[in-house]
């Protein structure tokens, strides 16, 4: 196995009004050389897309750290029914350290003892969770006493500076370091950077792994007879958020940007020409336009705030400036909207790619009525939502969809990315 080897695989690229039939909600894998896999988020349903992935293939017990970016339900209901399906493998190897370790803001540690505790859950396993915390969090006891039967010693990582909430190297096994920080969301979110250390030698050295009972999971040989000098790469994986400006300084010059895009507004003549879902149609056939902006959510919506996101170019224009400002207005009462929710639109990810310099752009937490790929063959299916999205992500990006840029993708669940 080359030591280049790192893959990114989307398990689930679905908003909060999720899953879907063809999309679960957010989770993102990373592995690193042979197995190692660590996840970010964990959805509902991400044990069963483990299961489906192909090259590489990520079985359960693979996974050894998750990083979990905020406690709404689409990004942690996941974790409990893994936690079972990795125990049963960490069985048979009897580890002797926590197996499985989790990282995530305040209320992390509590939400996954006690899911265990009212579940009657007896893991095979020890884990342990780290959770990040600001100033004003106050610690989550890791008394004996308040402890599950499985839960080793979690660590409370308090943030480097108490103004600007960012965790600096707070995870580091010799070859990846994590850092993080606090995003705007309507709840405490953080974005994580996963950053290689400098490689040293040609493509081709050999990956081993390391002792599975310590945070060594992967080792990439360092052979100076090499010679050739490589940088490291640098992955940044955000959570739901509206304005992720904070991790900027940890963030610059990212090989991959994963960010959201909520919320969109789509032109109604490419809406007209996409196969849409029963549900996005009135009784005679018209579109029903509060199901193509957003996603189903929790959050109450008032009817004035969807109209408002609504396009104002349904009729003929007379002139060409005046369609061109409708859609102008339109795409800005999105982005209002998608602010009010703490979200973000295809144009917000993209001006953010560009700020921090990232080389790709990987787009999820897709709105629920956005057009889905039929088969793996991404390409080939992308319908003309998904590929709208793209465009004006890309465009806000790069400011130009010249067939020769390089583009933003809208993932799907499955997509597998190498990173270079």
């Amino acid at each position: 196995m080359a030591a280049r080897s790192w893959t990114m695989t989307f398990l689930g690229t679905s908003s909060g009004g999720g899953p879907t039939a063809r999309r679960q909600c957010t989770s993102t894998a990373l592995t690193f050389g042979i197995t190692a896999t660590w996840l970010v988020d964990c959805a509902e349903g991400t044990t069963s897309q483990l299961r489906k992935t192909r090259l590489p293939s990520i079985r359960p017990k693979d996974v050894r750290r998750i990083f979990i970016t905020h406690m709404h339900q689409d990004h942690v209901m996941g974790i409990i029914p893994l936690m079972r399906h990795v125990s049963r493998s960490a069985a048979r190897a009897k580890p002797t350290a926590p197996y499985l370790h989790l990282y995530g803001p305040k209320g992390l540690r509590e939400f996954v003892r006690m899911n265990l505790q009212i579940t009657y859950t007896d893991l095979k396993m020890q884990y342990a969770v780290h959770e990040l915390l600001t100033p004003s969090d106050f610690p989550t006891s890791c008394h004996p006493g308040a402890l599950h039967p499985n839960e080793a010693d979690g660590e409370d990582i308090v943030c480097d500076d108490k103004d600007s909430h960012r965790w600096l190297d707070f995870m580091n096994n010799g070859h990846i370091r994590v850092d993080a920080a606090m995003i705007q969301h309507r709840v405490p979110c953080l974005g994580y950077v996963f950053t290689e250390r400098s490689r040293v030698g040609r493509p081709g050295a050999e990956a081993t792994e390391g002792n599975s009972d310590s945070f060594e999971e992967i080792m990439w040989t360092d052979n100076p007879s090499m010679m050739e000098d490589r940088p490291g790469r640098k992955v940044v994986v955000l959570g739901d958020t509206s304005d992720p400006s904070n991790i900027v300084p940890l963030a610059s010059d990212a090989d991959v940007l994963v960010h959201e895009a909520t919320i969109a507004h789509i032109p109604n003549h490419i809406l007209r020409s996409t196969v849409l879902k029963k549900k996005n149609l009135g009784p005679e056939g018209e579109l029903n336009m509060d199901n193509v902006l957003t996603e189903a959510s929790d959050d109450a919506v008032e009817p004035s705030v969807l109209q408002a996101a609504r396009t104002e170019s349904d009729g003929e224009a007379d002139e060409a400036a005046d369609a061109s400002k409708a859609e102008d207005d339109a795409n800005k009462k999105a982005a209002d909207f998608a602010h009010s929710l703490g979200h973000s639109t295809p144009q917000m990810a993209g001006a953010f790619a560009q700020r921090i310099g990232a080389k790709q752009l990987y787009l999820n937490h897709l709105g629920t009525p956005f057009d889905t790929p039929y088969s793996p063959h991404y390409a080939k299916y992308r319908g003309p939502g998904i590929l709208e999205v793209e465009r004006q992500a890309t465009e806000a990006w790069k400011g130009t969809v010249d067939e020769k840029a390089v583009k933003a993708v809208a993932a799907h669940d499955g997509l597998v990315w190498n990173v270079d």
